[in-house]
């Protein structure tokens, strides 16, 4: 039971109830009013108990934070922070600190729960050590504090693992005339990937072009062939910065051909391109009735003459 002092507003259909003192927190209670109460004028009374019910809040508190204390923050995400009362939503870059501090930081208040839930993004740096302080002055919507500070260290991850061939072009052309023949691989946080190396006839030629302007990607695409040879690279892995491994295959190919490569990094989706290996370059125009092929030569740039060419649709 709690003691309380009422106030008949000016016109009589009001009344303010006032408790003698603070609420207990974080429960529930129950006003009544029992029938028979009196009106100010005439020989009205309230014909049934009336009654209604509230809840109190408790002190604020951080519930839940997506990264704990200790714990690892993974690359390109943000820090959510849920809390057991609606917290006040303006000025709050007062109450977060992050130390070092990041670029870009914004810090915004959920607005489909009413103040609950925070998210705070920044450009985090890949595999560095941070520490976040909540200020303890932070109060909620009913003026009370959380009234300690709340402190996380955290690091966050590397930058995801990837590898594939430089350019990521699904067709390439290497010069016949070249002593020396090479793919370029783009690392990042890879140790080692495998690789093969397959010859394609003409007509397996064709079948993985129409694969590819099909929209068949990775493993999922054929890859065909002869294969040729099958081996392991090492990546010079230097933490979250890109490096270029030079492939050397000039004893794998001939100095003409088409040839298929595959590149496949630990727990990552199968990668591939195709090259032609030839001294001619060509040249294909189209319009609404008739194709026009230019061969030249790589070296000297002339026309190649008596070319047997053929033409897929």
């Amino acid at each position: 039971k709690i003691p309380y002092t009422l106030k008949l507003e000016e016109d009589g259909t009001k009344v303010l109830l006032t408790p003698n003192g603070i609420l207990p927190k974080e429960s529930e209670l129950l006003v009544f009013l029992h029938k028979g109460i009196k009106s100010a004028e005439g020989t009205y009374t309230l014909a049934e108990d009336y009654s209604w019910s509230f809840s109190t809040v408790g002190d604020p508190q951080v519930l839940e934070t997506s990264v704990k204390d200790g714990g690892t923050l993974p690359y390109g995400y943000g820090i959510d922070v849920s809390f057991t009362n609606p917290m006040v939503d303006k000025d709050i870059d007062q109450y977060i600190k992050i130390e070092p501090k990041p670029e870009n930081i914004n810090n915004s208040m959920s607005a489909y729960d009413e103040g609950l839930s925070l998210h705070i993004s920044a450009d985090f740096l890949p595999s560095s050590k941070y520490k976040l302080t909540l200020s303890g002055n932070w109060s909620d919507t009913f003026g009370q504090k959380i009234g300690k500070d709340l402190v996380i260290n955290f690091e966050t991850a590397p930058l995801p693992s990837d590898i594939s061939f430089m350019g990521r072009q699904r067709f390439g052309l290497l010069n016949g005339y070249q002593v020396k023949f090479e793919q370029i691989l783009q690392s990042i946080n890879v140790a080692q990937a495998n690789l093969t190396l397959r010859k394609l006839s003409r007509e397996e030629l064709w079948a993985r072009y129409s694969a590819i302007r099909n929209y068949y990607y990775g493993e999922d695409r054929p890859v065909g062939g002869q294969l040729l040879s099958s081996w392991t690279v090492n990546s010079p892995n230097p933490l979250n910065q890109v490096v270029q491994i030079p492939v050397d295959i000039t004893n794998k190919v001939q100095n003409s051909g088409t040839y298929v490569m595959t590149l496949k990094g630990k727990d990552m989706p199968l990668q591939d391109q195709t090259f032609v290996i030839s001294k001619t370059s060509l040249l294909f125009k189209i319009g609404a009735d008739q194709a026009l092929v230019w061969a030249t030569d790589i070296k000297t740039g002339l026309p190649v003459p008596n070319m047997n060419i053929d033409i897929q649709d």
